[in-house]
């Protein structure tokens, strides 16, 4: 994603200059159809990686390991390694006023079986606010198992 945003970026400034180096933070603009287009070349030239665009309900284990990941048109996809990239679709809601109903952004569906789904696997899944950055504890990475040599 860095490498794709300094590819594309249209400004980039550092925040909070005036208080100590703990909190400064570089913000970053990229135009938002050729970020769009240099990370979907960068996904399809990845070795070993198919990415498929769907729906997805759930992600049925054999053993704790992921077999196969099943669609909500029940198109099913045999797969040893799944990555969830479910933005702000899981248990999606629209709240317009006194007015809330499931959905995502721009008329997209909200996630829900695959939010039923995780629930069913123990996850808890909290609502942030619009703009809270995600909190990763370093903790559960498993860091070593990257090869941070080979970006460039």
């Amino acid at each position: 994603m860095g490498i794709n945003t300094d590819k594309t970026a249209i400004q980039m400034r550092m925040l909070n200059t005036g208080k100590g180096p703990a909190v400064h933070a570089l913000r970053a603009q990229a135009d938002k159809k050729w970020y769009q287009q240099e990370m979907i070349k960068t996904l399809e030239n990845q070795v070993n990686l198919d990415v498929k665009q769907a729906l997805v309900e759930k992600v049925l284990l054999n053993g704790g390991r992921v077999k196969e990941v099943v669609t909500n048109t029940g198109a099913t996809f045999l797969a040893q390694d799944v990555i969830i990239t479910s933005g702000t679709y899981l248990k999606g809601r629209i709240i317009i006023g006194d007015v809330a109903y499931q959905g995502g952004p721009n008329g997209q569906f909200a996630a829900v079986g695959l939010s039923a789904w995780l629930r069913e696997l123990g996850l808890e899944l909290i609502r942030f606010k619009t703009g809270t950055p995600p909190r990763v504890d370093r903790r559960n990475c498993g860091f070593q198992k990257d090869d941070y040599s080979a970006r460039g």
